[in-house]
């Protein structure tokens, strides 16, 4: 999630890890998101600005499972279908937006394009997550400053 939330310029404060279950959270800077939102209160925000914006976070919810996916070479053929809350969320988001969650591939396979794209700074961040348990915004920017800017999935 981590990558995607850095990609996407989403403030976060850092990644946390649960060292018994290996779950683990964003945490987002609230400060900044509600200033963000009291600014584009009273803007109009067009259609396809609300339906990128909900890929995006889609996106960004299924791209842990989509990770694993990829670091345990697992081929997944279609749609990929999970109990989890994660998954929960992405669907949720879609068809609050769209009606239905049928753009659930699209979002599992940018996820897989972008993880692959950035594959090195995603196993870098994961090492530290996993020797540390949490790692900052900062050390994130640290690790991504040589990663191009990726224009299909920054909002």
């Amino acid at each position: 999630h981590a990558i995607f939330h850095y990609l996407q310029d989403l403030r976060m404060t850092g990644v946390h890890v649960s060292a018994d279950s290996k779950n683990g959270k964003v945490a987002l800077d609230l400060r900044a998101i509600q200033a963000t939102a009291v600014k584009l209160a009273d803007v109009a925000i067009p259609r396809a600005m609300e339906e990128k914006v909900t890929l995006d976070l889609a996106t960004m919810y299924v791209a842990g499972v989509i990770a694993e996916s990829v670091l345990y070479g697992i081929v997944v053929d279609g749609v990929l279908v999970r109990d989890c809350s994660d998954w929960r969320n992405a669907r949720k988001l879609l068809i609050n937006a769209f009606g239905n969650d049928h753009a659930l591939f699209y979002c599992q396979e940018l996820a897989r394009f972008v993880l692959l794209k950035y594959w090195p700074f995603v196993t870098q961040i994961a090492i530290e997550l996993d020797s540390k348990g949490a790692i900052s915004a900062e050390r994130i920017k640290q690790i991504c400053a040589d990663a191009p800017p990726d224009p299909i999935c920054i909002s």
